[in-house]
């Protein structure tokens, strides 16, 4: 991707990660790291150059493998916006301070892993209302956050009403889609001893818990799902606490 000029501007790539490197919402735009090993070192790399360095206060920008890198943390969530060495600063400071502040809008100011996890769905959308194929549609974190409020909203009303079996099949479809980056064959569902090992399985538990013709919220179901996935939360069945 070559340099861009200030009317129109590239973003690489948007990374939310954990205090410890690890994914929580990612977001690429460029060829430049054609596969998920590219892309899972490149994050890796971000994350220790600039693990150490004191981004809390205020976003800081770095120059790595010829990218531009501003970033910016909050508790245990690492924010990174890249672009290339020739993109204009201020531009991918103030992408990474719209996401930075539309999260914060969203998540009522708890910015943290947890959080983040519960309502992934609209860090997602949140990235969807800012950039698309790389170049940047808003940075204004009070617009961002009131599109994604209205999507959700509506969303969440015609989600809410699905029966059991139209829930399970939005969370399955929601599993296969590549676009969230998601390998949902691996996690491990455990509860005395191991009973399988693909995202299907916890939706088949879910479904023994519920009765066809139940309303099921599919959004929170996909919530669980994840939470399951990124292997901190729990789910109680009966006087067994299964853990992930």
């Amino acid at each position: 991707m070559s340099g861009a000029n200030d009317s129109c501007p590239l973003v690489k790539n948007i990374l939310l990660l954990d205090s410890e490197g690890k994914r929580v919402a990612v977001k690429y735009y460029s060829d430049d790291w054609a596969t998920n090993a590219a892309k899972l070192a490149f994050e890796k790399y971000v994350f220790t150059k600039t693990s150490k360095t004191n981004a809390r206060t205020e976003a800081e920008i770095t120059l790595l493998e010829n990218n531009i890198v501003v970033y910016k943390f909050a508790q245990d969530l690492h924010f990174f916006v890249t672009g290339g060495e020739d993109e204009n600063e201020l531009v991918l400071s103030s992408v990474l301070q719209g996401f930075f502040d539309a999260v914060a809008l969203l998540l009522r100011n708890n910015v943290e892993k947890m959080e983040a996890l519960e309502n992934l769905d609209l860090i997602f959308l949140c990235l969807d209302e800012m950039v698309d194929q790389g170049m940047v549609l808003e940075t204004d974190a009070n617009v961002i956050a009131g599109k994604v409020a209205m999507q959700s909203a509506e969303a969440s009303g015609s989600l809410s009403e699905q029966t059991l079996t139209q829930a399970l099949a939005t969370a399955r479809h929601f599993g296969d889609s590549p676009k969230h980056g998601i390998n949902h064959n691996s996690f491990t569902f455990t509860c005395g001893k191991v009973i399988g090992n693909k995202w299907d399985t916890y939706l088949d538990l879910l479904q023994a818990d519920y009765s066809e013709g139940d309303a099921l919220d599919a959004v929170g179901l996909v919530r669980y799902c994840l939470r399951s996935y990124y292997g901190n939360a729990y789910f109680v069945r009966g006087d067994n606490k299964c853990t992930f």
